[in-house]
């Protein structure tokens, strides 16, 4: 189909299911003197060989090239879009990562803390017709986690706090290009799972390993004093009735 229609900038909306499609779209620029264009030959007819200085040859050279700058931009993306240990995801371990332009589903990955991170990037030339929601799943049933909508490009953090367990994500997405890292908050540095807790003091299983429980004496408690004050008021009546009768 050829939509006539002056430069701009536009989107393309698709309402489809039930089969997968591709779609491509051509901008029709003429360049000045340029031959017209050449009807298509038959199938059985030799291609037309077109010159190596001919204006054509070039963009064939630049689109070779473009694979391999856009490779190397979405390393520099993922690299960026890891934010690393800090006081909201203490210990952060990188456990997945997930990117695309259209729907997907993450594969599932393991979280040891008890609370992970999720940050997105988003890249588009549409902002107003971005589409972006991630729901994080529980692995073994698909239980709903929780859901993350992004209304706007750029770069965005969300802390999920959940048990430890297998979880994955499934990504509904249109007209943007998106990088997901997920971080597992292990709480510990270099990514290792903290160790139990102390226990109370007074019970020699909940006391640090490698420590000594050392146990106090019994040094008369409050029992003992009850009974000392009780003598000595007795001995003060006995005392007090004595001079009351001289």
């Amino acid at each position: 189909m050829l939509i006539q229609n002056g430069p701009g900038e536009y989107a393309v909306l698709i309402g489809f299911s039930g089969a997968d499609y591709t779609v491509t779209v051509e901008e029709c620029v003429a360049s000045e003197g340029s031959a017209p264009p050449v009807a298509s030959s038959p199938p059985s007819s030799a291609p037309v060989s077109v010159p190596a200085s001919s204006p054509a040859s070039s963009p064939e050279s630049t689109s070779s090239s473009a694979p391999t700058r856009d490779s190397a931009r979405d390393s520099a993306v993922r690299s960026q879009n890891v934010p690393g240990p800090d006081s909201e995801c203490p210990g952060a371990r990188v456990v997945n990562r997930t990117s695309g332009n259209g729907n997907k589903q993450s594969p599932v990955f393991d979280v040891r803390g008890d609370s992970f991170r999720v940050t997105t990037t988003l890249e588009t030339n549409s902002p107003r017709f971005l589409t972006f929601d991630l729901f994080v799943y529980k692995e073994g049933g698909g239980q709903f986690v929780t859901t993350i909508g992004r209304e706007s490009p750029g770069t965005d953090s969300s802390i999920v706090n959940e048990s430890p367990g297998a979880f994955y994500l499934d990504i509904l997405s249109a007209n943007t290009k998106y990088f997901v890292t997920v971080e597992d908050c292990t709480g510990a540095p270099n990514g290792q799972r903290p160790g139990p807790r102390p226990g109370p003091i007074n019970k020699p299983e909940g006391v640090i390993p490698e420590t000594q429980v050392i146990k106090v004496p019994n040094t008369g408690g409050p029992p003992y004093l009850a009974v000392g004050g009780l003598v000595l008021l007795g001995a003060a009546l006995i005392v007090g009735r004595g001079v009351l009768k001289r």
